[in-house]
């Protein structure tokens, strides 16, 4: 390398350094302005803290079954009239659950006796007509 390429390699070594020198100058990376700006203060919003339960709710998509049921069927037929019972509610040995409508039971043992009362008195009229 020759005296002269390394002049020229220094001038414009020192001309790109002074460049950039006037380039931070100008745009004012050093000034004290803006490290000024980075010290104000920030607006900070605060809370009061509380403390309180929180609910706690979880939903699902499912069916719930019981550890253990029981079918509940009545011994006749009709229709339900009453009820006594809810479900979930503990039930104990005895205890009426429904109450079924007792008309047509009432009408079928007033039949039966009518039936009764007629072959009763058939047979006594059977009886003293012969004696």
């Amino acid at each position: 390398m020759d005296i002269k390429g390394s002049k020229k390699l220094y001038v414009g070594l020192i001309f790109v350094v002074a460049l950039f020198g006037i380039v931070v100058i100008r745009s004012g990376m050093l000034s004290k302005t803006q490290i000024s700006n980075a010290n104000q203060a920030v607006a900070v919003k605060a809370m009061q803290v509380v403390t309180r339960d929180t609910p706690i709710n979880s939903e699902f998509v499912g069916q719930v079954k019981a550890k253990s049921e029981v079918k509940v069927m009545s011994k006749v037929s009709g229709n339900v009239v009453a009820k006594m019972a809810n479900g979930g509610d503990n039930v104990y040995k005895g205890q009426p659950l429904f109450q079924i409508d007792n008309k047509q039971y009432r009408s079928a043992i007033n039949s039966a006796r009518a039936t009764l009362n007629k072959s009763q008195a058939y047979r006594n009229s059977k009886c003293s007509a012969r004696g």
